[in-house]
């Protein structure tokens, strides 16, 4: 009886600390909870191709940026699919937080990856159909603790066959600092074409008349140029693919003069305060000789970098008649 009375008396204080543990635990779970709060997100990684793009040649131009700002990155996997072929690009993984430190965020730093030049590492490029596959997963506790996904595919072709080029136009006579002409005509498959002359690219424009496949580019043969630099008409499909064709041309290299000017001080005071007020590009350097140098070369850098970048959206039309 004593003994029946003692179990009795051991289940009873049993039944009595069970509310106490349980408490105990759910606020164990709210303080884990509150904690990684933050972890309990539900943004998925950013994933972003650095172009649209349709087909990719032999030497492909592509690149990937992943990143996840918020519960940090934890695996990475690219995969290419062509024919029956399955190809792995990528297959990244990142470390996460430790149970120590399960409210702290994984790897939140931005990755960068070459797709074209690992295409063409790992794989031998056949002419075709293919697929980019993309996913990445970060840490996130949401999904029974697997995780936010993004995928992103991309259905595209390998085309492996460089534009159509011919040189149509035959002597050329160019001085240096001048400009000149040449006509040619380009498969319909070139989506940039023109002049490369030295560090200079100068593009083409559809020829007047019913070829649609006759070019001309207006180019010029900069006075900073080397005189030993090759001129060239370049043309380059969507792929990436690039036809290149030289022409006949003879150079007649320059000696430009240079002479010293002498700036008053006078001259300063009443040009240079009046640029500043004008140009919000330019910030006062607090001295007038400063300023003027300021201007000479960053503002000058700028209007040239603009009028350079308006030149390249001309329209496809001849602007005179």
């Amino acid at each position: 009886m004593r003994m029946k009375n003692k179990m009795y008396r051991e289940h009873k204080s049993r039944l009595k600390l069970f509310p106490i543990l349980l408490i105990i635990v759910i606020f164990f779970v709210i303080v884990c909870v509150v904690m990684s709060w933050k972890r309990w997100e539900g943004e998925s990684p950013s994933v972003r191709l650095n172009r649209e793009f349709k087909a990719l040649g032999r030497n492909p131009s592509l690149s990937l940026v992943v990143q996840d700002s918020r519960s940090g990155l934890k695996e990475i996997s690219v995969t290419l699919k062509q024919k029956d072929q399955v190809v792995s690009l990528v297959e990244a993984r990142y470390p996460g937080p430790t149970i120590l430190s399960f409210w702290e965020s994984g790897d939140r730093e931005e990755k960068n990856f070459d797709l074209g030049k690992l295409i063409a590492e790992r794989w031998k490029v056949q002419e075709g159909p293919a697929t980019l596959e993309i996913s990445a997963v970060d840490h996130s506790l949401r999904s029974f603790f697997r995780g936010n996904r993004a995928n992103l595919q991309r259905e595209f072709v390998f085309d492996l066959h460089p534009p159509r080029l011919e040189v149509l136009t035959g002597q050329h006579y160019i001085n240096q600092g001048g400009s000149e002409c040449v006509v040619y005509r380009v498969s319909p498959d070139a989506e940039v074409f023109g002049v490369q002359a030295g560090p200079y690219f100068f593009p083409g424009y559809p020829v007047a008349g019913g070829d649609k496949n006759l070019k001309f580019s207006l180019f010029a043969f900069a006075y900073n140029v080397d005189p030993k630099s090759s001129l060239k008409i370049v043309a380059r499909d969507g792929a990436g693919n690039q036809a290149v064709a030289g022409f006949w041309y003879k150079l007649f290299p320059k000696k430009f003069r240079s002479s010293e000017i002498n700036i008053e001080d006078s001259f300063l005071q009443k040009v240079v305060p009046e640029i500043l007020s004008r140009s919000t590009e330019v910030q006062d350097q607090g001295d007038l000789l400063k300023n003027f140098l300021e201007i000479n070369n960053k503002l000058r850098k700028l209007n040239h970098a603009t009028i350079t970048k308006l030149s390249q959206k001309s329209a496809q039309r001849f602007l005179w008649n």
